[in-house]
């Protein structure tokens, strides 16, 4: 099974990039309890003040896939819904080696 690393962008309401980004951090409080997140890592834009990247990898396609569609997942996307103006998914990758040795 390959690995799967995803990035994706979420531009918060002006004002809200903290917030969002608090939410996004518990979301990744939330992963640690799935053996198949690897990393989970949220990152504040340092060139505009409403973007927030997060960074996640995976054992595979299908455990994010999966992970979507939890309970605790489900109501993190409705907490954060009021403060998200726009996600875009950058980009997907097959992470291939790393420091870590993955």
């Amino acid at each position: 099974m390959r690995r799967f690393g995803l990035i994706t962008k979420f531009t918060a309401f002006a004002g809200r990039q903290e917030y969002l980004a608090e939410i996004l951090v518990n979301a990744g409080g939330e992963m640690e309890e799935l053996e198949e997140c690897q990393f989970y890592i949220v990152n504040l834009a340092n060139e505009r003040d409403t973007d927030i990247y997060v960074y996640e990898l995976w054992e595979s396609q299908e455990a994010h896939q999966d992970s979507l569609t939890l309970n605790v997942t489900q109501a993190l996307v409705q907490k954060a819904k009021p403060y998200i103006n726009s996600v875009e998914r950058i980009c997907t990758l097959t992470p291939v080696r790393g420091k870590e040795g993955i």
